[in-house]
C-alpha cells in the first residue's frame, strides 16, 4: 500500500512574499490545494469564492488572476487537479510485470493509500458530484456568460471523472475475459466504484478502529466480486 504522498497545500494563513522568478507554476499549484481544501471544508465548488483561496494560500486577490481568470476557471481546475493527482497514484501502483488481478488488488490499495494521505483532494473531488444538474437549474440567476463558465466547469470535471471510470473498466475487461467471464464490464466497474467508495469511508474516519482493515474489505471485494483468477496461468495481455 505504498503511494508517495500528494502534498497538501499550506496551511498558513500569513501573507507570503511574492514568488521569486520561475515559481509561478509553484504559486498556481498552491492555489489549486487552497481551493481543493477549501472544497472539501465547505462541501461544495458554489460556497467557496476567490478571495477565500486566495486567503488560503496566503496571496493577494490580485495574485491569484495572474492564473486564473475568474473564480469558476480556478475552483473548476483544483477539481481536476484532485482527479489527476487521484489518477497519477492509482497508474504508479501498477506494475506490469504481474497479472491483472494483482494488478487490481495494488490499485485497490493505492486507492486507500490516496484518501489516507489526501482526504481533503478526495472530498473535494466528490463535493459536488450533482452539481451538473444543480448548476442547469441555477443558470438563470447568472448571467449568461457566468452560465457558460459553470456549466464549462462541470463539464470539464465530470470528463476528468469519466477518464478514471473509464480506465477501471479496462482494468475489469481484463480480468473478466481472462476469467472467460460474459458479465458487462461497466457494471461490475460500477459495482467496484460503489464499494471501495464505502470501503475508503468507514476505513479512513474516526471509527475506523471498529471495522475489518482496509486490506480484509479489499480481499472480500475481490473474491465476492469474481475478480481473482479462475483458470491456469495468466496470458500475455493480461501481464502487459
Amino acid at each position: 500500500m505504498s503511494v508517495t504522498p500528494i502534498p497538501t497545500a499550506s496551511r498558513d494563513q500569513n501573507p507570503r512574499g511574492q514568488n521569486p522568478r520561475g515559481q509561478g507554476d509553484r504559486l498556481r499549484i498552491d492555489l489549486l490545494h487552497a481551493a481543493a481544501e477549501l472544497i472539501a471544508e465547505q462541501g461544495s465548488v458554489d460556497r467557496v469564492s476567490l478571495r477565500a483561496v486566495a486567503a488560503r494560500a496566503g496571496v493577494s486577490p490580485t495574485a491569484v488572476y495572474r492564473h486564473f481568470e475568474n473564480a469558476t476557471d480556478l475552483l473548476g481546475d483544483a477539481v481536476v487537479h484532485c482527479w489527476e493527482s487521484f489518477d497519477a497514484a492509482i497508474e504508479s501502483a501498477e506494475n506490469p510485470d504481474i497479472d491483472c488481478f494483482s494488478q487490481f488488488r495494488q490499485v485497490g490499495s493505492a486507492y486507500v493509500a490516496f484518501v489516507d494521505q489526501n482526504p481533503g483532494q478526495y472530498r473535494a473531488m466528490h463535493a459536488n458530484a450533482l452539481s451538473t444538474k444543480s448548476a442547469s437549474t441555477n443558470a438563470a440567476s447568472n448571467t449568461d456568460t457566468e452560465s457558460e463558465r459553470v456549466a464549462a466547469m462541470y463539464t470539464k470535471i465530470r470528463a476528468a471523472s469519466l477518464e478514471v471510470f473509464a480506465k477501471l473498466v479496462g482494468r475489469v475487461e481484463i480480468m473478466l475475459a481472462e476469467n472467460r467471464d460474459d458479465r458487462d464490464p461497466v457494471f461490475v466497474a460500477t459495482q467496484i466504484h460503489t464499494w471501495i467508495h464505502g470501503i475508503v469511508d468507514v476505513c479512513t474516519g474516526d471509527d475506523e478502529e471498529i471495522f475489518p482493515s482496509a486490506d480484509e474489505l479489499l480481499d472480500d471485494l475481490t473474491i465476492r466480486l469474481g475478480l481473482t483468477r479462475r483458470f491456469g496461468e495468466p496470458t500475455q495481455s493480461a501481464v502487459s
